[in-house]
């Protein structure tokens, strides 16, 4: 029995579409990841979802920028998750509806990938678009289509396993206001054996009592563990 053959194409866009915006934030102000875009049934229209992370100002700016984006017909919601970490900082989800026509996701949707996730920084576009048994031209066709409508560089296939494009449920993910956590417990010492920082002197630091904190790190905690044991069992 023949296995399956998977391949991941990775390139970076600059594009003219509501991505455009972000190209004046650096990856360090403003992070976007699109989650999902899809047509609208009987419309020309991209249901679009987008997770937006970066300090409450930038966010707030992008947000006004993007509705008079050119190809953006509508927000539908925005919902802000603020960072227990810093306070300064949101996490966003956005849901929006961009005109079909002219578009890298649609381009991409028409040669069937298997799925694809794409992350924007300053105005970039990093794609990684994957398939399954493709057929022999496909990815070819779909490099030949993609560079003779958009700003198309650094591309590149390479055969992939089937591990490699598990994604755990949503839940076991952390946004990014948990990751600079983590980070931030780690540069403190906390997880070193033995501890050069302990609750108490970082809840103190964080402005937040040992028992949340404590809370926080069980809550962070398991869903890494739990992700680690999705992975393991596959």
């Amino acid at each position: 029995m023949n296995e399956d053959i998977f391949t991941l194409l990775s390139f970076n866009a600059k594009h003219h579409c509501w991505s455009r915006e972000t190209r004046e934030y650096d990856a360090s102000h403003l992070k976007i990841h699109l989650l999902t875009s899809y047509p609208v049934i009987g419309k020309t229209d991209l249901y679009t979802v987008a997770s937006i992370y970066g300090m409450k100002s930038d966010v707030k700016t992008f947000l006004t920028k993007l509705k008079n984006s050119v190809n953006v017909k509508k927000i539908i919601s925005t919902s802000q998750y603020y960072d227990n970490f810093n306070k300064n900082t949101v996490d966003t989800l956005l849901e929006f509806i961009v005109s079909y026509s002219d578009t890298i996701t649609t381009t991409v949707s028409n040669f069937n990938p298997l799925s694809f996730n794409v992350n924007i920084f300053n105005g970039i576009e990093q794609w990684n678009v994957y398939f399954v048994n493709p057929k022999r031209y496909q990815i070819g066709h779909l490099l030949k289509s993609l560079d003779s409508n958009f700003d198309i560089n650094n591309s590149s296939v390479k055969k992939v396993s089937n591990v490699d494009l598990y994604r755990a449920p949503d839940k076991f993910y952390l946004n990014m206001g948990e990751v600079k956590f983590i980070e931030f417990l780690m540069e403190s010492g906390f997880f070193k054996s033995p501890r050069s920082a302990n609750l108490e002197q970082i809840s103190k630091t964080l402005g937040i009592s040992p028992s949340t904190l404590s809370r926080k790190v069980r809550d962070v905690e398991s869903r890494i563990f739990n992700r680690l044991l999705e992975y393991e069992n596959m």
